[in-house]
């Protein structure tokens, strides 16, 4: 016959710890998405395309609730840096006419065709960015709870 016997001491204790872990959670959650959207806000400001700073000042990301976060780039223009824009037609709408110049030559049409934009994705690299620091940074924040609660 093989038996084994276990027995948990200090149960109580633990009890009582995993009581205050249980309450220090969702702050921690808090935390970990604030940071790891401030990082990816970073990240965001790094790649996107600069002109005018207008897009770049407008990243930005909070927690909407204690366990999620919003991450955005709020510039009218951010989806078509983000993803680019296909082939289209430009028409004039406030105007007659589209006013443009050539090689020097300034000429005037009621629509013109637009070979379309590439992509320079910025915030799909720093949401995955985002997605990636999550689970360390939350693993970090939980064991220095549980090391204030006493276990090691």
């Amino acid at each position: 016959m093989v038996e084994f016997r276990f027995e948990f001491r200090g149960l109580d204790e633990m009890i009582n710890a995993l009581h205050s872990f249980d309450a220090g959670i969702t702050p921690l959650i808090t935390e970990t998405l604030d940071e790891a959207g401030n990082i990816g806000v970073i990240s965001a400001q790094a790649l996107a395309r600069v002109r005018t700073g207008y897009m770049r000042a407008n990243i930005f990301s909070y927690t909407e609730t204690p366990t999620s976060l919003r991450f955005i780039s709020a510039a009218d223009y951010s989806a078509v840096i983000e993803f680019g824009s296909r082939p289209h037609v430009i028409r004039a709408v406030r105007a007659k006419y589209l006013r443009f110049e050539k090689d020097g030559e300034v000429f005037y049409r009621k629509s013109v065709w637009h070979p379309g934009t590439r992509s320079y994705p910025f915030m799909m690299p720093a949401k995955d960015r985002i997605l990636r620091l999550i689970p360390p940074l939350f693993i970090e924040k939980v064991r220095a709870l549980l090391r204030v609660v006493g276990f090691s």
